[in-house]
C-alpha cells in the first residue's frame, strides 16, 4: 500500500494545546458537515468538509442521467513538534486550500504555514542509516549551455542509477524534479518517491521507519 504525505511548516499564535482547544471549540456537527475532530492523545486532528460526486441514475426505460450526490471529505493531520512545528497531511487532497482557510479562521490571527519542499539532498540524508539505498528513477531538468537549450531527462533502472556516471550532461546544471529510492533495512524493503512540487510517496513494511527518518531530516535541516 502506498501512502502519500505533504508537510507544512507552521507558525502558531500560541501553544499546541491552545490550538487543539480552539479546534475542539470549532468542533464538528453532522448537520453542518464542516468542522474539526481532535485526538490530542495522538497529537492529530481531522478536518471534515462537504463535497459532491456525480452518479449515474438509470430509470425504468433505461435512460441515464447524471445526478449530484452529497458526501463529505476528510483530511487527517498530525502535529509534529521540534525546533519548529510541522503539520503532516496524510494522503492529502488535491487542493488543501479548504482546510488551510478553515485552520486560519479557527486558530486566529498569527497562524501561518508554508509547504516544505522535499529535496533529493534531504531524502539522501534521511536514508543514510539504511542497509542499502538504490536510486531507481530520476527526473532531471536544466540547461545545456553549449546547445543553448533546455533539457529534461527521465531515467529508470532496477539495478540502480549513479548520477555521477551520466556523461551526456553536466548534472551540476540540472535540478532533480522527481526521484524514487528502494531501501533495505534488516532484509526488509521499502520505497520512497518524491517530486519537488507534489506529495512524497512511501510504501512497504518500512513505511513507519522511512517516515520517521524523513521528518527527523526535515526538523534538523529545514
Amino acid at each position: 500500500m502506498i501512502s502519500r504525505y505533504k508537510w507544512y511548516k507552521v507558525r502558531l499564535p500560541g501553544s499546541i494545546d491552545a490550538v487543539f482547544t480552539k479546534l475542539r471549540e470549532a468542533g464538528y456537527e453532522p448537520d453542518s458537515a464542516t468542522g474539526f475532530l481532535v485526538d490530542e492523545s495522538a497529537e492529530s486532528f481531522r478536518y471534515i468538509w462537504p463535497s459532491t460526486i456525480s452518479a449515474i441514475h438509470v430509470d425504468s426505460e433505461g435512460n441515464t442521467e447524471y445526478r449530484q450526490v452529497a458526501t463529505v471529505n476528510s483530511q487527517s493531520v498530525t502535529v509534529i513538534a521540534g525546533p519548529f512545528i510541522i503539520f503532516r497531511f496524510e494522503n492529502p487532497a488535491r487542493s488543501l486550500r479548504e482546510i488551510l482557510n478553515a485552520l486560519e479562521k479557527s486558530v486566529g490571527f498569527g497562524f501561518a504555514c508554508e509547504q516544505i519542499v522535499i529535496r533529493d539532498e534531504l531524502v539522501r540524508v534521511a536514508l543514510e542509516g539504511f542497509s542499502t539505498r538504490k536510486l531507481t528513477s530520476l527526473k532531471l531538468s536544466g540547461v545545456i549551455p553549449s546547445a543553448r537549450a533546455l533539457a529534461r531527462l527521465d531515467l529508470v533502472s532496477k539495478e540502480g542509477i549513479d548520477p555521477a556516471s551520466i556523461s551526456l550532461i553536466d548534472v551540476a546544471n540540472f535540478t532533480v524534479d522527481a526521484a524514487s529510492y528502494e531501501v533495505t533495512y534488516n532484509m526488509i524493503k521499502g520505497q520512497i518517491g518524491f517530486t519537488r512540487s507534489g506529495a512524497c510517496k512511501i510504501s512497504g513494511m518500512l513505511t513507519p521507519l522511512i517516515l520517521g527518518k524523513i521528518e527527523e531530516a526535515v526538523l534538523n535541516n529545514c
